[in-house]
């Protein structure tokens, strides 16, 4: 049985490899692919650690991405030990070939309300990209999207009267979340100059175009295409600059439930989340930094 596709094919489709999202699925079969690549008719059975070592030396990738590759063999080839397709698991050591240096610390941020509402006044909403820009940090900090979300919301899923929008969430689930009446506002501004679609990526990027004959520049919205997650990421950091406020994609999500739980408490706060276990929102609020000062805000504590 070869790696690709044979094997990575049952493992994806097999309930137990707990491969929960298209992302990881892709990741599976590129890594996969080119490990086969490199072996020829090497069988899965027949592969060695030091196939797998000498593989991974000859990969021009950084740190961060060589470890990911690791990861990925790693899962897929516990799961064809588990399956006797393997006999042993030629990567239980390959950490210790390739130790992963320690990780900076990454910090997090929650935005208070006063600093989202100086966030999402920036964007210029009288221009196509600032009203594009105003939709993106608007479903992040009033919707509480994942980026991976944002990206993959589809105009049918939005409900006008109903102010919802229905998503593929984390894991694949289908997810409902409420829409403000401003980011509606704004999203129906967004919606009129894509013509009013019914279908198609929400949040579409713009691509030049050079008229080669004349000379001229014109800069169209691709609404067949959906923005990148790393798009995303570009647009939210000129933002954070522009504000002065440190944030990332997902500090967007961590402010929208900062405000939830201020108002709503844990279960609340998980439910908007969409959390399937209130222990990861316990552990989602658990590093806020304000922690202390909220707590003592509520405790009311005056000498």
């Amino acid at each position: 049985m070869t790696i690709f596709p044979t094997a990575c094919q049952k493992y994806l489709t097999d309930p137990s490899s707990n491969v929960n999202s298209q992302f990881t699925a892709e990741r599976t079969r590129s890594v996969t692919r080119r490990l086969q690549q490199h072996l020829g008719d090497v069988e899965m059975h027949q592969v060695t650690e030091k196939h797998l070592t000498e593989w991974l030396g000859t990969l021009n990738v950084a740190a961060s991405s060589l470890h990911v590759y690791i990861a990925t063999l790693s899962a897929l080839f516990s799961w064809a030990e588990w399956k006797g397709i393997v006999t042993v698991d030629p990567t239980r050591h390959l950490k210790r070939y390739f130790p992963q240096k320690p990780k900076p610390v990454r910090e997090h941020h929650w935005l208070d309300q006063a600093s989202i509402g100086d966030v999402l006044a920036l964007p210029d909403t009288s221009t196509p990209a600032g009203l594009r820009d105003a939709v993106i940090l608007r479903l992040g900090f009033t919707a509480g999207l994942r980026r991976s979300e944002i990206v993959t919301l589809d105009w049918s899923g939005i409900d006008w009267k109903g102010r919802t929008a229905t998503l593929v969430g984390k894991g694949d689930k289908l997810a409902q979340v409420a829409l403000n009446e401003a980011t509606v506002r704004i999203l129906t501004e967004w919606w009129e100059l894509s013509g009013r679609r019914t279908h198609g990526p929400v949040v579409a990027p713009f691509q030049r175009r050079m008229n080669f004959t004349t000379g001229e520049e014109t800069i169209v919205i691709r609404w067949d295409r959906a923005l990148s997650r790393n798009q995303v990421g570009k647009i939210v950091s000129r933002y954070s600059k522009e504000a002065g406020v440190d944030f990332t994609p997902h500090d967007m999500r961590r402010s929208f439930a900062g405000i939830v739980h201020d108002k709503v408490g844990l279960e609340g706060t998980s439910a908007a989340l969409r959390h399937s276990n209130i222990g990861t929102t316990q552990r989602y609020l658990e590093k806020r930094q304000d922690a202390a000062v909220q707590a003592v805000r509520k405790a009311g504590v005056e000498l």
